[in-house]
C-alpha cells in the first residue's frame, strides 16, 4: 500500500472514531408545532431554545409540547425524534384549545380528552405499540455520552431547589402529569445511560382509586370516557441500567411510583417518591422477574412518604396530602421499597426519609442482596416494618446513625396537616382503610363487656410482636405516649418498655395527665413508679413539672417541659352560615362552642348551669356542645338540658371527623373551657390556633397560656356565676371579644409551634441518650 493510500485509510478510520455531536431539544410553551416530512405545516424543528416567531414553518424554534418528541401528529407515529446521546430540555408546555383539564405550562402526557382522539386531539391516533399513549422506552446513551432529560432548572446554570425533606413545597420542576387512563408516564425498560433531572413527575387524580376494596371516592374508568389517572410514574426492566435521577418529585399515582425490575447501575440523588396509592419503588412486575446480576442501587436524600395512599388533587393539605390509604388487608399494600424474589448486588441509602408508607419502609427479605449500607437516615409512623433486609452468608451490612420511630398505628392517629382525624378503619371516616398492627375489634359493634376482653388480647399480641421485635433491634430510643394497662393487673404496656429498656433502650414518656382524672389519689404509687423507670419525661406546663418535682419526687433535670402543638391550624376556611345553619341558628346571631371529650373534670355540668343565666339575659345567643364520651354522661347531660329548660342548646354529641370540629371552630365567636382541673388540654390549642375569644377556668395550666383581660377571660373553677358573666361580657362587648382574637392570634400559635416542638424533642432525645452511655446523629 502506498503512503497516500495509507494516509486516505488512516482519515477515514480517524472520522470514524469520532463521535457524532449529539443535539439538543427545547420545548418551552411559547414554541411551535412539530415540522416533518409527514407534517410539512409544522412550525419548528425544536432545536432552538426560542420561541415560535409566529410564522413561517420549520423555523429553529422549540416545540411547543414535550409529545412532538415521539409524535409529529400523524397517524401512527410514536417514535422518538431524538437520538441516544441526545439531551432534551422541558421547560413547560402549551395546552391545546380543546385539552380537558388543561394545565399549561404543566405537559400533559397520554390522550388530552376522555374519550381519546379527534380532529382536533390527535395524540396516539392510531399508534399500536406497547407503550401505548405514553413516552416511548427513552433512547440509550453510551458512557462517554449519556442521553438527558431535563427540566429547564436543570440545564445550564443548575437552579433546581433540591429535592430534599419533606413536605417538599419549593418547587421550581418542570411538572410531567400523566392523565386519561395511561400506562407509565415515563418508560426506562431496555434504556441505559440515561439522565432524568430537575422534573415533578405526577398525575392530576385525587378522584378515583385502581386500588384498595372499598374504592374511594370511586374506581376509575377504564372505558371511554375513561377517568383522568396515570397508573405509574417510570416502569424499568431487568436490561435498565446506569440511569441516574436527581431533583425528581414523583407522586400521587393511582399505583405505584417506580417499578420494575433493574438491569445494572441506578443513581438517586434527592428524589421524593410520595402519595403512590400501590407503592412507592416496587421491584415486582409481577412476573417474577429477577435483577440482573451485578445491579445495585445508590441512593443520597432519597424521601418516600404515605406510599399506600392516594393522594388528593388538587393538594390542599401539602404537609400530608391523603385522601384515602389501604393496607394488604383492605385491597392495598403500601411499602416504600418493595422487592421481589430476586438477588442485588448492593443497597445504599444515605439521608433517607421514610415517613408513615402503610406497610414496610423497606425492602422484603426475599430480595437477597450482598451489601447494604443505610445511613444518617430516619423511618417514623410506618405502619409495617420499618427496614426488613435479607442476606446470604459473607454479605456485608453497615446500619449506621440512622433513627427509628417505629409506631406502626401512627396512621390511626392525628397526622400533623392531614384532612381528617385518622386513616384507621375503626374511625368510620371516608378513606379511613387501615387496620394498622392488629386491629380486627375495632371493625365490628360489639359490646362494651367482650369489646374490651378481645380488645385486650388484641393488645397483647401486639405487644408480643413488638417485645420479639425488640429481642432482635431494640429502639434507641423509646417515646411513650399513654400506658393505658398500667393500671390493671396484668401490665403489658409497662412490661414491653421495661423489655426495651433493659435491651438498651432509653424511655421518654410524655406525661399528659399525672394521674388518670376524676381517680383521686388511688393509682399514686404505681404512677410513681412509672415515672421513677422512666429516663427522660415531657410535660407540657411549668405547673405539672413542679408537681412530679413536689409530689413525685422526680429530678427537676430529668422533666422536659415542652408546650403543646395546635391542630387542624392549616385547614381551609370554611362557609360559617353554612355550619350555623346546620344546626339550625341564625347567621347574625352570637355563638359559644365547647369540644372535648366529654368526662367530669371537664366542667359541662357546670358550664350548663351557667348557661341557664345567659339565656336569661342574652336570649338569642347560642351553645353549641360537640363531644363524644360514656353513655352515662352523654345521657346526663341530655337531662340536664331538658331539666334547665334551656333552648339554645345544640348537643351534638358523636364523633366527628377533623373537617367537621374545625368547621364548628371557625363558625364559633367564643370557645369556652371551665374545666375543673387539667394537665393539658389540645382543645385549648385547637381554639388558640384558629384564633378565637377565650373564656377559661383560672387553672395553673391555662395561666400558662393565657393572660386575663388580654388572651382570655378567666373565671375560678367550678364558679357558675362568673363563668356566666364572663361570657356575657363578652357576647355583649364586640370591641371586647375582637380584641382578645386578635390577641390570641398574634400569639402566632400555628405551623412555627411544631417546628420548635420537634426541636425540642430532638434534643430531649439526645440528653436521654447520652445518660445511657449513647447518641443521635448530628
Amino acid at each position: 500500500m502506498t503512503a497516500s493510500c495509507r494516509a486516505v485509510v488512516f482519515l477515514v478510520f480517524l472520522i470514524g472514531a469520532l463521535p457524532l455531536c449529539a443535539t439538543t431539544w427545547f420545548v418551552r410553551p411559547d414554541g411551535g408545532t412539530r415540522y416533518s416530512p409527514k407534517l410539512l405545516a409544522g412550525q419548528c424543528d425544536g432545536k432552538a431554545d426560542v420561541a415560535y416567531p409566529g410564522k413561517g414553518v420549520n423555523r429553529h424554534c422549540a416545540f411547543n409540547d414535550v409529545r412532538y418528541m415521539w409524535m409529529d401528529s400523524s397517524y401512527g407515529n410514536s417514535r422518538w425524534v431524538m437520538a441516544g446521546g441526545d439531551t432534551l430540555v422541558i421547560r413547560g408546555c402549551a395546552a391545546s384549545r380543546s385539552q380537558q383539564n388543561p394545565d399549561a405550562p404543566h405537559c400533559r402526557i397520554g390522550w388530552d380528552k376522555a374519550t381519546g382522539n379527534d380532529a382536533e386531539n390527535f395524540w396516539c391516533a392510531g399508534v399500536d405499540a406497547w407503550w401505548g399513549c405514553s413516552m416511548p422506552p427513552l433512547p440509550s446513551g453510551t458512557a462517554s455520552e449519556h442521553t438527558r432529560i431535563l427540566g429547564g432548572c436543570a440545564y445550564g446554570t443548575y437552579s433546581c431547589n433540591p429535592v430534599i425533606g419533606y413536605p417538599y413545597t419549593n418547587n421550581n420542576l418542570t411538572q410531567l402529569f400523566a392523565g386519561f387512563a395511561s400506562g407509565a408516564l415515563m418508560y426506562l425498560s431496555g434504556s441505559s445511560y440515561v439522565d432524568v433531572e430537575g422534573l415533578e413527575i405526577t398525575t392530576h387524580n385525587g378522584q378515583c382509586t385502581r386500588v384498595g376494596a372499598p374504592a374511594y371516592p370511586k374506581s376509575c374508568s377504564t372505558d371511554r370516557p375513561v377517568s383522568d389517572y396515570g397508573q405509574w410514574g417510570i416502569i424499568t426492566n431487568d436490561k435498565t441500567s446506569n440511569i441516574t435521577m436527581q431533583d425528581l418529585y414523583i407522586h400521587g399515582f393511582t399505583n405505584i411510583g417506580v417499578g420494575g425490575a433493574i438491569g445494572g447501575a441506578m443513581t438517586l440523588t434527592r428524589v421524593s417518591i410520595d402519595f403512590n396509592a400501590f407503592a412507592g419503588w416496587n421491584f415486582d412486575d409481577g412476573h417474577s422477574t429477577h435483577d440482573a446480576p451485578g445491579s445495585s442501587i445508590t441512593q443520597n436524600y432519597v424521601t418516600m412518604v404515605g406510599n399506600g395512599c392516594l393522594e388528593e388533587y388538587p393538594i390542599k393539605h401539602p404537609q400530608f396530602p391523603a385522601l384515602a390509604c389501604w393496607d394488604s388487608n383492605s385491597g392495598g399494600f403500601g411499602d416504600a421499597w418493595s422487592g421481589q424474589d430476586s438477588k442485588l448486588d448492593s443497597f445504599t441509602c444515605d439521608h433517607c426519609e421514610l415517613r408513615y408508607n402503610v406497610k414496610d419502609a423497606a425492602m422484603g427479605p426475599h430480595t437477597v442482596i450482598h451489601s447494604i449500607a443505610v445511613t444518617n437516615s430516619l423511618f417514623a409512623g410506618n405502619a409495617g416494618q420499618a427496614g426488613k433486609w435479607g442476606q446470604a452468608a459473607n454479605s456485608s451490612f453497615l446500619f449506621q446513625n440512622n433513627i427509628i420511630l417505629g409506631d406502626c398505628l401512627a396512621l390511626q392517629t392525628q397526622i400533623p396537616g392531614a384532612r381528617q382525624a385518622s386513616f384507621g378503619q375503626k374511625s368510620g371516616l371516608p378513606g379511613a382503610y387501615v387496620t394498622g398492627c392488629l386491629d380486627i375489634v375495632g371493625r365490628y359493634p360489639l359490646p362494651r363487656g367482650p369489646r374490651r376482653v378481645l380488645k385486650l388480647i388484641e393488645l397483647a399480641l401486639n405487644l408480643t410482636a413488638l417485645s420479639l421485635r425488640a429481642l432482635v433491634r431494640p429502639p434507641a430510643i423509646l417515646h411513650i405516649q399513654y400506658l393505658p394497662l398500667v393500671r390493671w393487673p396484668l401490665p403489658f404496656d409497662l412490661w414491653f418498655a421495661q423489655l426495651c429498656r433493659r435491651r438498651g433502650s432509653a424511655l421518654v414518656l410524655t406525661v399528659h395527665d399525672l394521674m388518670p382524672h376524676d381517680t383521686a389519689e388511688r393509682y399514686k404509687a404505681i404512677f410513681h413508679r412509672v415515672y421513677q423507670q422512666m429516663d427522660a419525661l415531657i410535660c407540657h406546663s411549668d405547673h405539672v413539672r413542679g408537681r412530679l418535682e413536689s409530689e413525685f419526687g422526680i429530678d427537676r433535670e430529668k422533666v422536659h417541659v415542652i408546650p403543646h402543638g395546635p391542630f387542624f391550624y392549616d385547614l381551609p376556611p370554611v362557609d360559617r352560615n353554612g355550619v350555623r345553619a346546620k344546626y339550625g341558628i341564625p347567621a347574625h346571631r352570637q355563638l359559644v362552642l365547647w369540644q372535648g371529650i366529654i368526662f367530669p373534670y371537664k366542667g359541662v355540668d357546670v358550664l350548663l348551669k351557667a348557661w341557664q343565666q345567659v339565656e336569661q339575659n342574652a336570649p338569642d345567643v347560642h351553645l353549641i356542645i360537640a363531644g363524644t364520651g360514656s353513655s352515662e354522661l352523654l345521657a346526663e347531660l341530655k337531662a340536664q338540658v331538658q331539666g334547665l329548660g334551656l333552648n339554645n342548646v345544640a348537643l351534638d354529641l358523636r364523633f366527628a371527623s377533623t373537617e367537621e370540629l374545625v368547621a364548628i371552630y371557625r363558625a364559633a365567636d367564643i370557645v369556652v373551657y371551665p374545666y375543673r382541673a387539667i394537665t393539658t388540654s389540645g382543645a385549648l390549642a385547637t381554639g388558640l390556633s384558629l384564633g378565637k375569644a377565650v373564656v377559661a377556668s383560672d387553672l395553673p395550666v391555662f395561666r400558662e397560656l393565657l393572660t386575663d383581660g388580654e388572651t382570655a377571660l378567666l373565671v375560678s373553677p367550678g364558679n357558675i356565676d362568673q363563668l356566666a358573666q364572663a361570657l356575657l361580657t363578652l357576647l355583649m362587648n364586640e370591641s371586647l371579644r375582637q380584641r382578645i382574637a386578635e390577641q390570641v392570634r398574634a400569639m402566632n400559635f400555628g405551623p412555627q409551634s411544631w417546628q420548635k416542638i420537634a426541636a425540642s424533642t430532638l434534643q430531649v432525645y439526645r440528653t436521654a441518650l447520652a445518660q445511657r452511655g449513647t447518641s443521635l446523629p448530628q
